[in-house]
């Protein structure tokens, strides 16, 4: 993977069962945007433990506040088959992530519950 930090972050760095909150900009090696938090206003949560390769281990090296460009390899990213109809097979995938958040999963279940109780 090549990555490129364009912030570096001064926060926490999540591990594989945290929940991120993120807001990226991905795009084919043909330089097509195929999907942005940005373009929705609003930024995405994940557990990392459910993200492809490339981004868990772009995200694990992050730091709340940090932003990073990285190119993920087709092995780290969707393989050979893409994910069809909009990633191909065999592609390489540029991200531009920016880490907003870290919850561990004790505090993203405490936050849902207050949520809940709203």
């Amino acid at each position: 993977m090549n990555l490129f930090d364009i912030v570096e972050g001064n926060g926490t760095s999540p591990t594989i069962n945290d929940l991120v909150t993120v807001h990226y900009a991905g795009w084919l090696e043909d330089g097509c945007l195929f999907d942005a938090s940005y373009l929705r206003g609003t930024p995405s949560k994940f557990l990392l433990v459910q993200v492809i390769n490339g981004w868990r281990e772009t995200l694990q090296s992050m730091k709340v506040g940090g932003r990073r460009r990285v190119e993920i390899p087709p092995e780290l990213a969707y393989g050979i088959y893409g994910k069809p109809p909009v990633i191909p097979g065999n592609a390489t995938l540029t991200f531009d992530i920016k880490l907003i958040d870290v919850l561990t999963p004790e505090q993203a279940s405490a936050t849902a519950t207050v949520v809940a109780k709203e």
